[in-house]
């Protein structure tokens, strides 16, 4: 389990850098769950799809579109709510 927490603490951030700000395309999110896939399946020693699925949703990592976009509305909320400063 530590590994997941230093894949969600540092791998994640950096996957997913600014990705609130530009506008990514189906098969841009596609390979960035790849990456995640990937990594779960070396972490927890799998191969089967379906496992890597449960094992994802056990342990947090919801699909990429749905990371994104609750960073999305949480960039926009600090936005609104600081006016001109950074978020």
């Amino acid at each position: 389990m530590v590994a997941v927490e230093l894949l969600k603490a540092y791998c994640l951030p950096l996957l997913l850098y600014a990705s609130e700000s530009v506008s990514l395309i189906p098969s841009q999110l596609h390979e960035l769950n790849n990456c995640i896939s990937i990594a779960v399946f070396k972490i927890f020693d799998v191969s089967n799809g379906h496992t890597v699925k449960d094992i994802r949703n056990f342990v947090g990592f919801d699909d990429v579109a749905k990371i994104v976009e609750k960073r999305f509305i949480k960039f926009i909320d600090c936005l609104i709510d600081s006016g001109v400063k950074m978020c």
